[in-house]
């Protein structure tokens, strides 16, 4: 028997959910694995065709919940952050030292004192080690990490050499330097 009062359906609906819920979920989820083809079609034709109010959507939402969004994610880039200097202290030591000039360096601390990362590798392409802080330290990003094998630099010899051309640029230092 329809409901003429949208109220009291609703109400009826509430309690029906209620009283059958694990069963409904059931349904749903077998539902769900058979038709998985089915529903991602209608899904993709879904979103290409409400694209515009989706990604408006989407907008005022995050606009309405700008603070929320960036307090949740600068606490967990916080906890990234701290994660990630504790792996860095046990694998490369309390006080490190820059490569190239041998200062003792901190992991945290003024822009002079602290360590700065080399980008670069010997395939002449760039690394930006700090996204590593964003991710979650799993054995996967450990090894990841490991593998790349970053050089540990002061303020001043990561300002100093180069990133593009460095074997170019050192050996003409080291020929300007030896001259008479």
């Amino acid at each position: 028997m329809p409901y003429v009062d949208p109220d009291r359906k609703r109400e009826y609906n509430k309690e029906y959910y209620s009283k059958n819920r694990c069963e409904i979920i059931t349904q749903k989820r077998k539902y769900n694995s058979d038709n998985k083809d089915k529903i991602n079609r209608y899904m993709r034709k879904y979103h290409h065709q409400n694209k515009d109010a989706r990604l408006e959507y989407m907008k005022e939402w995050r606009l309405k919940n700008k603070e929320s969004i960036l307090s949740k994610s600068k606490i967990k880039n916080r906890n990234y952050v701290l994660l990630w200097k504790t792996f860095f202290k046990e694998y490369y030591g309390e006080f490190p030292s820059c490569q190239i000039c041998g200062i003792t360096l901190k992991w945290d601390g003024s822009k002079n004192e602290v360590v700065h990362w080399d980008h670069k590798n010997g395939k002449d392409r760039f690394r930006y080690p700090a996204s590593i802080y964003t991710r979650s330290l799993n054995k996967e990003n450990k090894q990841l990490w490991v593998g790349l094998d970053y050089g540990i630099l002061c303020l001043v010899c990561n300002h100093r050499l180069p990133t593009e051309n460095r074997l170019d640029w050192l050996n003409s230092a080291l020929e300007y330097s030896t001259r008479k």
